[in-house]
């Protein structure tokens, strides 16, 4: 499992990322009986967005990386 970000001492997982917005559409379909609100259900998938993103982002940095020292 790779670390992805670090936010308020909380090491977030891409497993985590991957697995959150589930459980919040698990919860709001009320399998467990408890109701969660539509702005904690769009800030899930705006840390799945997020999340994405900075993965996205840390990709292009060890490619561009690659690729500054293989031109060497």
């Amino acid at each position: 499992m790779d670390v992805l970000l670090l936010t308020n001492s909380y090491i977030i997982t891409t497993h985590d990322i991957l697995i959150y917005p589930f459980i919040l559409l698990k919860n709001l379909c009320c399998f467990n009986s408890m109701w969660i609100t539509w702005e904690s259900f769009v800030q899930a998938i705006l840390w799945l967005l997020g999340a994405v993103l900075v993965d996205q982002m840390s990709t292009l940095k060890s490619h561009s990386r690659n690729k500054m020292e293989g031109h060497k």
